[in-house]
């Protein structure tokens, strides 16, 4: 990939987070490069004035968010504007490439960043993130996090699931609505004609003290809404779980069945950049 195309590619990520992208998501994005050059490219996309950096403070954030400033799609609004909201600090930002102050990420930021990190990560052929899927799907549809392809023909629907100070009976029912178990159980017995969809749910390994192992949880209650199902499901059906306090960890498999194996393995994050990078140092020792 040229690098204009990583330019494009870095600004198509940050207008589809909603005008600001963090470095770790950008990380997870370009596995082929390493950090520093993910780095370079990003400080390059500041200095030509197409991205602000600003930095957070709060929800677990003591760095940078990089604000776009031109969205990429007609419609979207830049980042500048949606989180910076006093006129004269933007002037400043788009003259100068920089920000005074902070800003302090909601959880519904955290919330999608954290949605966009896997997405990218595990999305190797491609991948959608939230605000694109609603664009999509419509208001009336109930979308995923993100969607991404590990392979052409397998896609993985993103849940995030950050449970604070909930129970896992909203797994069952959120708001009188289904829950996310009720999500995942059509992908259990149906697959589309060109590509079978698994549920990858990020969420905390434990809730509490008495919930000491949450994917379990989850599991069981999957597991009681398929016993009511008439139809066989797929073989090898089940879902994917990652803890959200590591991120690039490898994701555990919840089966169906107890004991069944995943259609096809997955690699976590961390274990993608190794290869993808081991891949780039192959080709570039062959020159």
């Amino acid at each position: 990939m040229q690098f204009s195309e990583r330019y494009g590619k870095v600004l198509h990520i940050a207008d589809a987070c909603g005008g600001a992208v963090t470095m770790p998501v950008l990380y997870a994005a370009m596995p082929e490069m390493n950090a520093g050059n993910v780095r370079r490219l990003v400080s390059k996309l500041v200095r030509m004035r197409a991205l602000v950096p600003v930095l957070l403070r709060g929800a677990g954030y003591t760095s940078h968010a990089y604000l776009t400033v031109q969205p990429e799609v007609e419609g979207h609004g830049p980042g500048l504007v949606r989180f910076i909201k006093d006129e004269a600090v933007r002037a400043t930002a788009r003259n100068t490439g920089k920000v005074s102050g902070c800003i302090f990420p909601t959880a519904r930021f955290v919330h999608g960043q954290i949605a966009a990190e896997v997405a990218c990560g595990y999305g190797v052929e491609a991948f959608e993130l939230e605000p694109e899927l609603w664009a999509t799907r419509g208001d009336d549809v109930e979308v995923a996090d993100g969607h991404a392809w590990p392979e052409a023909d397998r896609c993985l629907a993103v849940e995030v699931e950050r449970m604070v100070g909930q129970s896992p009976h909203r797994w069952m029912r959120k708001k009188g609505r289904p829950g996310l178990a009720h999500r995942i159980l059509p992908t259990l017995f149906k697959r589309r004609r060109d590509w079978r969809t698994e549920y990858l749910v990020v969420a905390p390994a434990s809730l509490a003290k008495t919930v000491p192992d949450a994917a379990t949880i989850l599991s069981e209650g999957v597991r009681k809404l398929a016993g009511r199902e008439l139809a066989l499901p797929l073989e090898n059906a089940g879902f994917w779980y990652l803890a959200i306090d590591n991120l690039l960890s490898e994701p555990r498999w919840c089966p169906l069945i107890e004991d069944g194996q995943p259609w096809r393995s997955l690699d976590g994050i961390a274990a993608r950049q190794k290869r993808a990078v081991d891949v780039t140092h192959r080709a570039d020792a062959s020159w």
